[in-house]
C-alpha cells in the first residue's frame, strides 16, 4: 500500500477545493483566542476570495449566541496580517435547528434550556418558544403546549432546571427532542473541562425509554455538514 502523502502546509491543498470549511474550536481558536497561525491563513483566504472566489465558512456547534456575535470570536491581528470574520461566515447548528423546524412544522410551542440569547434561532419560526428556567418555573397551562424540546447549550441553567425538563420529558413520550450542540466536553479558561449539552441530552435520555432519543444536528452528525454544502 502506498504510503498516504503528507501535508505540511494549508496552502499546498487549498488550491484542490471550491470552497473550505474550518471547524472552530481547537482549530482556530482556544479559550485565549485565535491562534496566530490562524490569523494569517484566515487573512490570506479573504484574500483570495476576493480575487478568485474562494468562500470560506466556519463551522460551529455553538448555537447559545447569534452568528455577529460569533463571529467577534474569531478576528485578531498577527504583524501585518489582521482579519475579521463576517457574521455570514459563521455555519452554526443553531441555523441547522431552524431549518429543521421549518421543514418538519408541527403546532404547539417550543420549550428550551439553555442562555436566552440562543432564542434567536427560533425567531424564523412561527411557533412561540418558553425556557425552562427556575427563576420562573413554567406553568402546568404552559407545558402542556410544548410539542418540541430544545437543549440548546450547558450554560445558563441549573440543575434543577435540568431536573424540571427532564420530569416533565418522562411524562410526555409525544415530544420531540432536539440537540443542536453535540459536544459532550469543553475545556474552560483554567485547563479543566465542563460537561457540554451532548453530555446532559444523554443523562436525559438515560431516564426516557429506550427508542426516544435526541435527533442530533451538530458535528460529528450528517445534519450540519449537509447544510453547510448546500451553502
Amino acid at each position: 500500500m502506498d504510503a498516504i502523502p503528507l501535508v505540511k502546509s494549508f496552502r499546498e491543498v487549498v488550491g484542490c477545493y471550491r470552497a473550505i470549511l474550518f471547524d472552530a474550536y481547537g482549530v482556530l481558536r482556544d479559550f485565549e483566542g485565535v491562534f496566530p497561525e490562524a490569523i494569517g491563513v484566515l487573512a490570506g483566504l479573504q484574500q483570495k476570495n476576493k480575487r478568485k472566489n474562494k468562500p470560506f465558512w466556519v463551522v460551529t456547534n455553538d448555537a447559545s449566541r447569534p452568528h455577529d456575535v460569533l463571529a467577534r470570536a474569531y478576528g485578531g491581528r498577527r504583524g501585518s496580517s489582521s482579519f475579521s470574520l463576517s457574521a455570514d461566515q459563521m455555519i452554526s447548528s443553531g441555523d441547522v435547528l431552524r431549518e429543521h423546524l421549518q421543514n418538519n412544522p408541527r403546532p404547539g410551542t417550543i420549550g428550551f434550556l439553555g442562555p436566552i440569547g440562543s432564542a434567536v434561532y427560533f425567531y424564523d419560526v412561527s411557533r412561540p418558544a418558553v425556557q425552562f428556567t427556575k427563576s420562573e418555573p413554567l406553568r402546568r397551562q404552559t407545558l402542556d403546549t410544548i410539542t418540541t424540546f430544545v437543549l440548546m447549550d450547558s450554560s445558563d441553567f441549573s440543575i434543577e432546571d435540568l431536573e424540571r425538563a427532564t420530569l416533565f420529558l418522562m411524562e410526555r413520550n409525544d415530544v420531540e427532542l432536539l440537540l443542536p450542540n453535540t459536544d459532550r466536553t469543553f475545556p474552560k479558561r483554567d485547563g479543566s473541562f465542563g460537561l457540554g449539552a451532548g453530555s446532559y441530552a444523554r443523562m436525559i435520555e438515560a431516564n426516557l425509554s429506550p427508542e426516544r432519543r435526541f435527533v442530533r444536528l451538530g458535528k460529528p452528525n450528517r445534519p450540519i455538514f449537509e447544510y453547510a454544502f448546500e451553502r
